[in-house]
């Protein structure tokens, strides 16, 4: 903000038609729906992004066109007499476009949360010891392509499209670190109550990734892309380093709860090197995921890149992991490395069936497979670019097939709330028939995310979360603009 001088006070009077006495327009009428902080929601993105062109333009709000009559002067907001703080101002803070909630979003979240109810009910193998449909298309795949929307969601409510400057970005930070901080401990609460053989709660992990993502919150998006894919090789190989010395991973991992803080140190380093959900490797989903909700996920050509890419990513992981397999005699150099210390029952689990969040230490080679669930470069990589294509088909779908996706979009809308009520189910109704247990968690929890809509607008849980992070975030009286602590004025962002 620049100040006007005293000086050039009756020059500033006089750029106001009618004099100094002239009646002066209240800011807030030219204001439009609050969007995401009226509605809670964090997937909602300007109008006029909505209608951005393919090159990402943005469309010129109405307060920032140039005056052009006298009217329009008369009807212009002006700040030339000084504030509270006795402060002459010559500019403002513009007023915010409306926001819509990007449904595509919501939709690829009601797909991750399937596949994980897939995952956690359904048999892992067909019965001739090879794996199963269900595991085949949700193995993961879907618990990344969650994380990733993690990430989406990490960005929206620290700035959107501009990451924060100055000021604003410690505080941003914060943000992420009470969202974090609540995750975590609503995930150890739900470890107490169900079995890690029946579900591997996801929540304390990616409690602490939100926690690790303060430090990301000021990256802009070529920043977070190459962070975000530079992380897939560099943290399997620090995991791989580290955990060589450490004592072997529990064969049958179990959830932490509020009891496991009495060991920081083991329960850290369950969380970031020998859990289910390492956050050394994971990283790089919330990087990834940062990045997409730093673009503008309503531009045609955004969607495109992202579902193009994603696709040729997915690609050339398979290609290159079928090189390392039959070039490279991937299997051979690891069976001689091993086979003095692992069965050959262990060794085909590892390398068809993936793991449970890494793979042993003992070979180098490890780190070439490419195995569901392992946290190897090349899994990272595959399931990064499967969950680029499903975001970008969702947000291409829900665009041309606009309301049609309910049935997938408000139960994804509050996928926190769903999955822990999943979570607690499982267990109970274990005694029934797989695929009988996945149809009943699936129409069940649809059916009770819908009527949860009709009355309010967030689903418990989610409420809770962000009545707790906006307690730090900054409000939109803030002095700098909340939306990242800039606003764009004449095409440039201005701090």
């Amino acid at each position: 903000m620049s100040l006007i001088r005293p000086d050039r006070r009756a020059h500033a009077r006089h750029r106001r038609p009618g004099g100094r006495h002239a009646a002066r327009t209240d800011l807030s009428a030219h204001r439009g729906p609050v969007g995401a902080d009226a509605t809670g929601s964090v997937d909602t993105i300007d109008s006029s992004a909505a209608s951005a062109a393919d090159d990402g333009s943005v469309a010129t709000p109405v307060s920032w066109r140039p005056i052009v009559d006298h009217d329009d002067a008369v009807r212009f907001p002006h700040a030339c007499e000084p504030n509270a703080d006795g402060e002459y101002i010559d500019e403002y803070d513009p007023p915010r476009p409306s926001r819509r909630r990007l449904v595509g979003l919501d939709v690829a979240r009601g797909i991750a949360l399937i596949g994980m109810i897939a995952i956690h009910t359904m048999t892992s193998d067909d019965g001739d010891g090879n794996m199963s449909l269900a595991w085949i298309l949700a193995l993961g795949k879907a618990s990344a392509l969650f994380a990733v929307l993690s990430g989406v969601g990490l960005a929206f409510i620290t700035g959107r499209r501009a990451a924060p400057r100055g000021w604003l970005a410690p505080r941003m930070s914060m943000v992420t670190v009470v969202r974090g901080t609540v995750v975590l401990l609503i995930g150890l609460l739900l470890g107490a109550f169900v079995p890690g053989a029946e579900v591997m709660v996801v929540l304390p992990y990616l409690g602490v990734m939100f926690i690790v993502a303060g430090l990301l919150v000021s990256l802009r998006t070529r920043t977070l892309l190459v962070v975000g894919f530079a992380w897939t090789i560099i943290g399997p190989v620090i995991s791989h380093l580290v955990r060589t010395g450490l004592p072997p991973a529990a064969q049958d991992p179990t959830n932490l709860t509020l009891a496991s803080l009495a060991s920081p140190i083991d329960t850290l380093t369950v969380i970031f090197f020998t859990g289910s959900f390492p956050v050394i490797t994971w990283m790089a989903y919330v990087c990834i995921g940062m990045a997409l909700g730093r673009s503008n996920l309503a531009a045609r050509s955004t969607i495109g890149l992202m579902t193009v890419g994603g696709l040729a990513l997915t690609l050339g992981t398979v290609l290159l992991s079928q090189f390392f397999v039959h070039g490279a005699g991937l299997y051979e150099r690891l069976a001689l490395d091993v086979s003095d210390r692992m069965s050959l029952d262990t060794f085909t689990d590892f390398v068809v069936f993936g793991s449970s969040g890494q793979l042993p230490t003992d070979s180098w080679w490890w780190l070439a497979v490419n195995a569901p669930h392992t946290g190897t470069p090349l899994d990272l990589l595959y399931t990064i670019g499967i969950s680029l294509a499903v975001i970008g088909g969702c947000l291409a779908l829900t665009n041309v097939f606009s309301g049609r996706f309910a049935l997938l979009a408000v139960p994804g809308s509050m996928t926190l709330t769903m999955y822990a009520l999943h979570a607690l189910l499982v267990g109970p109704m274990s005694e029934l028939p797989d695929l009988l247990i996945f149809g009943l968690h699936v129409v069940g929890l649809t059916i009770l995310a819908l009527a949860w809509a009709h009355f309010f607008q967030r689903g418990p849980l989610e409420e809770i979360v962000a009545r707790i992070t906006n307690l730090v975030r900054p409000t939109r009286n803030s002095r700098i603009y909340a939306r990242g602590g800039a606003y764009k004025r004449n095409g440039q962002v201005v701090a």
